[in-house]
């Protein structure tokens, strides 16, 4: 894929509302295509944040990204174990990869379930 030329800029904000306490987590993961590569994954816990990301040697441009809203309404412990724990298990799915858009979403729905399976 020589000549690719690729940036991905990514913004980021959550908002407490009414609500005494935040308990949400969001995560924003970039994985580079090149094997044994991994782009600096940017985290956030209820703040304002913002990323650009461009073709470089040193950070080529990303296959993957993974972005999560990590919902706390059963708990901050609860938000704290899927930002922790849902990537590396999405990842290590069979299918995640697939070209296939409709293996991918229930790659997605699986793992998901699995977290709060492991949760629970």
């Amino acid at each position: 894929m020589e000549g690719l030329c690729c940036s991905l800029a990514v913004s980021l904000f959550s908002d407490q509302g009414g609500w005494k306490y935040m308990e949400d987590m969001t995560q924003i993961m970039l994985e580079c295509q090149e094997k044994g590569s991994h782009c600096p994954g940017l985290d956030a816990k209820g703040a304002t944040g913002a990323a650009t990301l461009g073709s470089s040697p040193l950070h080529p441009p990303p296959s993957v990204a993974f972005f999560a809203v990590c919902n706390g309404h059963s708990g901050q412990e609860v938000a704290h174990f899927a930002h922790q724990n849902l990537w590396p298990f999405i990842k290590k799915q069979k299918g995640f990869r697939s070209t296939e858009p409709a293996t991918g979403c229930v790659t997605l729905r699986k793992e998901m379930s699995n977290c709060h399976l492991i949760w629970s």
